[in-house]
Parts: C-alpha cells; structure tokens; sequence
C-alpha cells in the first residue's frame, strides 16, 4: 500500500514526475525533513509573480505540480493526504504550495485551512493566501489578511504590496489600493516598482480614473514600462477613451512594433468607438509589417472532452445549439450587470 501510494504521490497520471530512487525512498522516514515537495510551488501566487529556486530550498528542476498540467484536485487532495500519513504535514514549504494549489482552485475555505495549521509561517505563506483571496474576488479578506500579517509582525515583500493591490483591483477598491500604494515607502520602506505602478494604473482604469491613472505614468520616478502603457491601453478600450487610447498604443508600438496583441487591442478600441476608418488603417499596418491575424479560440474541457470554437465559425454541426445556450449564458449574466460588446459577432 505505501509502495502504491508513494507512486500516486510521485506519478501523477497526466505525467509522470522523474524523481530517483535517493530523492525519495520506496518507505520514507516519517520523521520531518526538507521534502522534493517544494516543487508543488512551480509558478506560484500568480502568472506575473515568480517565486524560483532562491524562494525553495533544495528545490529540483522537475515540472511543478501547480501548474495546469497537473490541475487536478483529486489527486492534489490525495497527495495532501499522503504528505500527512507519511509525517510530512507540518513541513512550511510544501503546505505553502498547497495553499497555493488551493487557493487557484477557488478552493480558498481548504487554503486557509491549510494555512492556519502551518506553525511557521513565512512570507510566502502569507502571500499565496492573499492571492487567493484576491484572485477570486475577495478584496476585503485579503486586506483582512494583510492587516493581520502586519499585527503578527510580518515583514511584506514586494510580491506582498502586489497582491494586496491585485485584490484591490480586483475588488474595485480604489481607495484602499491607493492607500496602501502610497503607504509602501512611507510605512514600509518598500520602494514601488514598474509592476505595482501597472497594478494601481489597472485599479484606477477599472474604476474609469484615466486621468488619475494617466497622471501616475506621468510622475513616475523611472521610465514607464510596456505593462504600464498596456495596463492603460486596456481600460481605455473598456471605457472607449480613443484619444489616451491611441496615445497608449503609440507608446507601446514603439517598444513592441511586431506583438501582434498591441495593435488588436487598438483595433477594438477603433471598432467599439465606430471608427472604421482608423480601424482599417491598423489592419493596413498589420499587413505592411507582415503581422497576420490568426482566428481567435477559446478551449473548454467538458467531462473530460476538450471542444475547440473558432470565432465567427458556423461550420459546426453544433452551431445552433451553441449560439442557444450562448444566449442564455449572456442573459445570466447580465443579471450580474455584464454588458456585452454590441460590436462583436457571435
């Protein structure tokens, strides 16, 4: 039974993770140790924060569990299970990882639960929580959480202020984003960088401060970044400002001239204000650089099924019935005050 459990634990059945023999026993030792476990960390807390090899100790170069080619939660639970039967459940590091796992999982009520239990929480432990909450829309528990983090004493990171600021954003807290923005070299001594400036001008432009958000470029202390320009970009186009809109891609388009995705987003911005014009002139510049515009896909699985759709595409024998349940799904949530974009196709 422990043989076949320690293969559930080390062979996931997407693929298989190439631990050897010495890396971990056929009948490890309950007692606490430094686990190959680190590796549930992979790319962790989000996709544009990176905790490597100098967050995790003795961490190997192996596929990280949390990433989508291991995103099954069954088998996570099950692997959570084994950690503890083999006397592995009050290691920081990988508990901190299945927090993680959790938490990107919606699965927030068995993050904290996991969190809670770790005796020495880090920084990272904080973070991953944080995240999660963020992450799905629970703004005030994650500032909750911060606040807490700085009553024990804890130390924030950068990663820290990032998340915090994601949640806010997230959860159109504006105020309390910039509170916390401004807060960061006063209280904390924590210098903002290009990626927090990003995150607070995508906070103001989810509330449809451009101005504001605008202004923050302007007055930054170091040249601005593309994520910053982009970050502007996409609430101009949400909120159809065509001239911050353009000024954004013009800035953009000099740092990335051939990303195909800098001039799309202009390009909707052109189509949602109307103007046809302006918006064949970005399709005439695509195509004097030899930028072509590949038809837009979208993946879901269904009981274990992947199905494929193509924008525009009618071809499908499925087609009517798709279009049917699409409606349904935009009457649900328009209930949830979504609003469509009149100018796009089925």
């Amino acid at each position: 039974m422990s043989h076949l459990l320690s293969r559930l634990l080390l062979h996931p059945p997407l693929n298989p993770l190439f631990f050897t023999s010495h890396q971990f026993p056929k009948n490890p030792s309950p007692t606490p140790m430094a686990l190959p476990f680190p590796l549930l960390f992979g790319h962790t807390i989000a996709s544009s924060l990176t905790l490597n090899s100098s967050h995790v100790a003795h961490h190997h170069p192996l596929p990280p569990l949390t990433s989508p080619t291991y995103a099954n939660t069954t088998v996570v639970v099950l692997q959570h299970a084994g950690l503890i039967c083999h006397g592995f459940g009050l290691d920081t590091v990988a508990n901190t990882a299945l927090v993680d796992f959790y938490s990107k999982w919606g699965r927030i009520d068995d993050a904290r639960n996991v969190f809670e239990k770790i005796p020495h929480k880090n920084v990272i432990s904080w973070n991953a929580l944080i995240a999660g909450y963020g992450n799905h829309g629970r703004g005030i528990e994650a500032l909750e959480l911060f606040k807490q983090m700085i009553t024990e004493n804890m130390i924030p990171n950068h990663v820290t202020f990032l998340v915090v600021l994601s949640a806010c954003s997230y959860s159109g807290l504006s105020d309390q984003g910039w509170d916390i923005f401004e807060s960061m070299g006063t209280d904390f001594k924590v210098k903002p960088r290009a990626m927090h400036y990003a995150c607070m001008i995508e906070l103001l432009g989810r509330e449809g401060l451009l101005d504001e958000a605008f202004s923050l470029i302007q007055n930054a202390p170091f040249n601005p970044t593309v994520n910053m320009w982009a970050a502007l970009l996409t609430a101009c186009r949400v909120h159809k400002n065509l001239e911050l809109g353009k000024l954004a891609a013009e800035k953009i388009y000099g740092m990335e001239p051939e990303k195909l995705s800098n001039y799309v987003v202009l390009l909707n911005i052109y189509n949602r204000c109307g103007k046809q014009k302006e918006a064949a002139s970005v399709f005439h510049t695509l195509k004097k650089k030899g930028l072509r515009m590949l038809p837009v896909c979208s993946w879901i699985d269904v009981k274990k099924q992947q199905h494929m759709f193509v924008s525009s595409d009618k071809k499908s024998k499925s087609h009517v019935q798709i279009v049917r349940n699409l409606k349904k799904l935009m009457l649900e949530i328009g209930k949830y005050g979504y609003v469509p974009n009149k100018n796009s196709e089925n």
